[in-house]
């Protein structure tokens, strides 16, 4: 029989912090935004594709965790106590510095426009690297090469007319 020790302990760890409970997960602070939403467990729990009992016992869960009830409940169904409504302004922010993670990586795919590059004759053979990469990086986006004399790329480099210029190393005579 194969010892499953070393899974069993990553388990362990992955769910309980150190006071002993579980850990609290993203998708219970969702759950609690959609609950406030609709003021209503069962109508959450729809939308969310989940049971209703599913969803009232991650709501017990997370709130024995953090110790305090986030809604009373009533026969019209759900409202936020006073630091329940703190809770959840908390986990709005949670959720949104999320997305925003989740967001970071798409950003660079969604570049578009063009991007203008000037380049010393001398560098010419870097520009189909540069542009295999880019458009790896930047699909939709253009990428402008202009071969330019270092003179002219510091002039144009000043004058706003490119976003990148690329000049040969030593070309400042106090560059170090």
């Amino acid at each position: 029989m194969k010892n499953n020790s070393r899974f069993e302990a990553y388990y362990f760890k992955s769910n309980i912090n150190k006071h002993g409970c579980d850990i609290m997960r993203f998708e219970q602070l969702q759950q609690i935004i959609e609950i406030e939403k609709y003021n209503s467990i069962s109508k959450a729990a729809e939308v969310l594709y989940m049971t209703q009992p599913s969803l009232s016992h991650s709501l017990s869960v997370l709130e024995k965790e953090i110790g305090i009830d986030i809604f009373q409940r009533n026969a019209k169904g759900v409202i936020p106590t006073p630091e329940g409504k703190e809770i959840l302004t908390l986990a709005k922010e949670i959720i949104e510095r999320q997305n925003r993670i989740l967001d970071y990586g798409k950003q660079e795919k969604f570049l578009n426009g063009a991007v203008t590059i000037l380049i010393c004759p001398v560098y010419g053979f870097l520009e189909s690297e540069i542009l295999i990469k880019f458009k790896t990086r930047f699909p939709n986006a253009k990428l402008n090469f202009i071969e330019c004399s270092p003179d002219q790329i510091i002039e144009k480099m000043h004058h706003g007319l490119a976003n990148i210029g690329i000049i040969m190393d030593g070309f400042f005579p106090n560059q170090k």
